[in-house]
């Protein structure tokens, strides 16, 4: 049948400059894969063998909203198309985070998630580390692309203390 299958070079990088999607505007993004990538395509369908992409830190201009990563490292368990549509399995991990908005900026580290692409629905989680605040935020996201409707939760490991040392609520954005 109709198939065609791509084996990358090891050792392989990927350099994108420039890329805008809508909104949202990367100028920079140099991805590593851990392993060789091995891309298919069959029919109406093509996938990437699973891998880990490692990539230099990310700047991401959506909106008015700017979003920095330190060095990020993405594992994939499926990356590809299905009759039904996209699919993405994915875990997300970088030391840092910084969102910027025009009214405050959050700094986060230790970045942890999982990332979910299927059947038209997206689900998310994501943990951090406030940069000024001990404890940890837990962040959880679902959402239909064909309803355009889900939910969105943030919440704290444990109480937030603000009193040691006088921090306020306020430093967690800086």
């Amino acid at each position: 049948g109709e198939q065609i299958l791509l084996h990358f070079a090891n050792k392989q990088k990927i350099n994108i400059k420039g890329l805008k999607a809508g909104s949202t505007f990367i100028q920079k993004l140099l991805i590593k894969p851990a392993q060789r990538l091995h891309f298919a395509l069959k029919k109406k369908t093509w996938s990437f063998e699973k891998n880990t992409l490692h990539s230099s830190p990310l700047a991401i201009r959506t909106g008015a909203v700017d979003i920095k990563t330190g060095p990020l490292q993405c594992a994939f368990s499926a990356l590809g198309s299905t009759n039904s549509g996209l699919k993405i399995i994915t875990q997300l991990s970088s030391p840092t985070l910084v969102v910027t908005t025009s009214k405050a900026e959050v700094p986060l580290k230790n970045i942890a998630g999982h990332f979910q692409l299927q059947q038209r629905t997206i689900s998310s989680t994501l943990q951090a580390e406030p940069e000024h605040i001990p404890g940890r935020l837990q962040a959880e996201l679902q959402h239909d692309l064909t309803d355009s409707a889900g939910f969105f939760t943030l919440r704290t490991d444990k109480r937030l203390d603000l009193n040691p040392e006088e921090v306020t609520l306020a430093s967690l954005l800086s």
